[in-house]
């Protein structure tokens, strides 16, 4: 190659498909986890509004909400229809905008976070952005099927309409940054990449949430990988002039896959996925693990509900107004 040769796809450093494949499956699982802790602040302040007195419950797994679990709960428990109410209640108070908002912090991540500019880090930014908005945002407004108290409302359709949108946009940008380290020019070039990316952690959270039970967990998986292989067969990056360092990605493989090694096997241990699922109980400074077919008969126990307002009869004595005869 001269002074004055074209760069092609063979002179560009880039990541080895090993590498690419461990980061995009453990990038993906990682940002899962992320979207159900954030799930699971909105269900304990749900629990906290609903009176129930020094507990807090939660879920945070990405295989489950406490919302269907602690529905499923009432049901079979034959718990107190009065506390679902209450819950369903406070949750309609803060799902909407608690869905806008991720929304707007998965586009802060993916267009404004002052990340160094990485492979790496660039790829988990997009892949955080468009596993907030969907897995998120979309799933705090899901409705279990076996929820006492149902709403017609087209903000759920509306929400996930957006971060359907939101996913194909952040899509867009990711096959521009990864056309300045690897081949990008084919449709299949484009998926073959995509695949080592999305598909397989979005698999491996499918398979789980099918094993536990949870539809809106692997529906959400199939949804993020299809709009994204939709948006890399049709979208053929322009000449890149990003700037991207360590593109080899071996130290952030490396890191990410002790880390999401070490986070599973403690959900499993914990929560146990493929058994008798488990959520978290705090009681002041002692934290416990219960069964999540016990959470309604733990919450109803220690649930206060607010005494009815005092119906107060108030009785005013006026003296009789003489209307004066008229011609007087």
């Amino acid at each position: 190659m001269t002074v004055y040769g074209e760069f092609d796809a063979t002179q560009l450093p880039r990541p080895s498909v090993a590498a690419f494949a461990v980061v995009g499956l453990c990038q993906f699982v990682l940002a899962v986890w992320i979207a159900s802790l954030s799930i699971a602040l909105l269900d304990a302040h749900a629990v906290r509004a609903a009176d129930v007195t020094g507990v807090v419950a939660a879920y945070p797994v990405p295989w489950g909400t406490l919302k269907g679990e602690l529905a499923r709960s009432l049901v079979e428990r034959g718990a107190s229809n009065d506390l679902a109410l209450r819950l369903e209640r406070e949750y309609g108070n803060v799902e909407l905008p608690f869905a806008g908002g991720l929304l707007v912090l998965s586009l802060v991540l993916v267009y404004f976070w002052p990340a160094r500019p990485t492979l790496a880090r660039r790829m988990f930014l997009v892949t955080l952005g468009q596993v907030l908005a969907l897995f998120g945002a979309a799933l705090s407004l899901h409705r279990d099927s076996v929820t006492m108290l149902t709403r017609e409302s087209a903000a759920p359709v509306a929400v996930a309409a957006a971060a359907i949108g939101l996913i194909l946009a952040y899509e867009f940008r990711a096959i521009g940054v990864l056309a300045s380290v690897v081949a990008m020019t084919t449709p299949l070039q484009r998926a073959g990449w995509w695949s080592l990316r999305i598909l397989t952690g979005a698999a491996a959270v499918a398979a789980l949430s099918w094993s536990a039970g949870h539809r809106p967990g692997w529906m959400a998986a199939v949804a993020i990988a299809t709009a994204t292989l939709f948006a890399n067969l049709v979208h053929r990056p322009g000449p890149s002039f990003v700037r991207i360092e360590e593109p080899w990605m071996r130290e952030a493989a490396a890191g990410l896959l002790f880390v999401v090694a070490l986070l599973t096997a403690a959900a499993f241990a914990a929560f146990r996925p493929l058994g008798e699922h488990r959520a978290v109980i705090v009681e002041g400074t002692r934290v416990r693990l219960v069964a999540t077919s016990a959470l309604g008969a733990e919450l109803t126990a220690r649930w206060s509900p607010p005494a009815p307002p005092e119906q107060k009869i108030e009785i005013r004595w006026s003296k009789p107004r003489r209307t004066p005869r008229p011609g007087r």
